[in-house]
């Protein structure tokens, strides 16, 4: 009677591993046995999820079918805007991807080239077709490498104006259209919808925006705005307000 019960326990056993192992087989058969006919790209800002299959070369369907979820993965985070993809299967032959792409904060411009600068102070080529680009633009840094972008220091105090603006208040932020670094001399801020410049010089930039940001608004919304050439910071504790020569010899009179 014993052995009778151990012979069938060793066939349960042995049935259940059977079980195991078929389960395990046809579960690999069925996963490699999916066939990927369309990618669904989201979360596009700057590019067109069209532009990013394109890149990624899942146009195609027969090239699509080949792939595996982590090659589609591999081939969409090669793109320069994107930090990272989460690609699923969602049935049918569908892949849905989801793609996060870089935080860029500023254009650099550099001789004939333009950059995108993101929150890493790494600059990736402005490609065609970007859009949702209305970001304060970068220019005359000296010494600038695409390579070595992160340790610039120039750029590094391009961006902490930029980020002190925002902090500061986040309309102010939203007025400048563009640093000027001078290539090392005076740093110009120059605003989208204003007629004066920010003229900073070379120190203490972050306490005289703070400085500038008390008057911001009423010089926004003052008379004197129209005629206002341009806000010297450039002297320690003080505001010097330039104005246009219509302003002292009246309009019409140059």
């Amino acid at each position: 009677m014993k052995r009778i019960i151990k012979i069938s326990s060793g066939i349960i056993l042995l049935l259940s591993l059977m079980a195991i192992l078929l389960f395990a087989f046809l579960s690999t058969g069925n996963y490699n046995s999916r066939i990927f006919r369309s990618v669904e790209i989201q979360g596009g800002k700057y590019l067109n999820a069209r532009v990013y299959e394109k890149f990624a070369r899942l146009e195609d369907a027969s090239e699509l079918a080949k792939l595996k979820l982590s090659e589609i993965k591999d081939r969409l985070e090669k793109h320069p805007y994107i930090r990272s993809a989460s690609v699923v299967y969602a049935g049918s032959g569908k892949v849905v991807a989801k793609i996060h792409e870089k935080s860029f904060k500023a254009i650099l411009l550099d001789k004939n080239s333009q950059y995108l600068i993101d929150d890493e102070l790494s600059a990736v080529p402005l490609l065609p077709f970007t859009k949702n680009i209305d970001l304060p633009l970068i220019e005359n840094v000296r010494n600038f490498k695409r390579g070595k972008s992160f340790a610039n220091s120039e750029l590094k105090k391009a961006m902490k104006i930029i980020y002190a603006a925002e902090l500061l208040n986040p309309i102010f932020c939203s007025e400048i259209s563009e640093v000027d670094m001078n290539n090392g001399g005076e740093i110009l801020v120059r605003l989208t919808s204003e007629n004066f410049v920010l003229r900073l010089g070379r120190k203490d930039e972050i306490r005289k925006l703070a400085y500038f940001n008390v008057i911001f608004d009423k010089l926004r919304q003052s008379e004197a705005n129209r005629i206002l050439d341009y806000v010297d910071l450039r002297f320690k504790d003080e505001i010097c307000l330039g104005f246009s020569r219509k302003a002292l010899y009246g309009e019409g009179e140059i």
